[in-house]
């Protein structure tokens, strides 16, 4: 059994909130831009790939400088950084129309809408049980 004190806890729990109401809000914001603008930027990224893909080299050149000369990001941020992007520069059209194919049978906002106010009764019990 794991030992946590009280302190420990409302952390884990205050950042489960905030994961969820990002997410939700995330769910919430895709929704409003809509179905067609939604496929019509996964089919710039798609068509753009090129582009992107040096874009994110440059990206990673220059934040490898800048940690390089002012020590303002450690080398596991840098990483963890440069694997998101990766993944967010590959699978983002796919990623987009998985979003869409779910907004069009109607679950993504009734999920994102879930996921938010999850979150923000979390935080809100988080911030309720810190002044008592």
């Amino acid at each position: 059994m794991i030992n946590m004190d009280l302190k420990t806890t409302f952390y884990i729990i205050t950042f489960i909130g905030l994961y969820l109401e990002i997410s939700g809000a995330f769910l919430l914001s895709m929704e409003a831009i809509g179905t067609d603008n939604l496929l019509k930027v996964a089919d710039r990224l798609r068509k753009r790939r090129f582009l992107f893909f040096m874009c994110f080299i440059i990206l990673i050149a220059l934040v490898l400088l800048i940690s390089k000369y002012t020590e303002i990001f450690h080398l596991s941020a840098i990483i963890i950084m440069i694997i998101s992007l990766g993944v967010m520069y590959d699978f983002a059209p796919r990623i987009i129309n998985i979003i869409v194919s779910k907004f069009q049978k109607g679950t993504a906002g009734i999920l994102g809408f879930v996921l938010f106010t999850i979150g923000f009764i979390l935080q809100g019990y988080v911030s309720l049980s810190s002044l008592y």
